[in-house]
């Protein structure tokens, strides 16, 4: 495909509130998301990918990284703004069990 031959291995399609839809090289899933009454979604799809190249540069897995991505995105949206809300890695810990 056009994708592969720029080198890109992996593809990461975020949907907000739905979920977030992976493809890879050996496999391809959906990963479900925090369920929340968003205030404000700025900052959210940083937060996502802040957590997601932390998680990942730490050894973690990719579906275990997409799942917290995924509710550090959607925590994000609880408050106003672009930087307050985002959530530090235990506030992730403590919501990510509700995913």
């Amino acid at each position: 495909s056009r994708l592969e031959d720029l080198g890109v291995q992996t593809l990461i399609v975020t949907r907000g509130s739905d979920s977030t839809l992976v493809f890879g090289p050996r496999e391809a899933f959906e990963v479900d998301t925090l369920a929340v009454l968003p205030l404000d979604t700025v900052g959210a799809g940083d937060a996502f990918a802040g957590c997601l190249a932390a998680r990942l540069a730490g050894g973690e897995g990719l579906p275990d990284a997409v799942r917290a991505a995924n509710c550090a995105g959607a925590l994000t949206t609880l408050g106003r703004g672009a930087q307050d809300p985002i959530p530090d890695r235990e506030w992730v810990e403590q919501h990510i069990g509700q995913i």
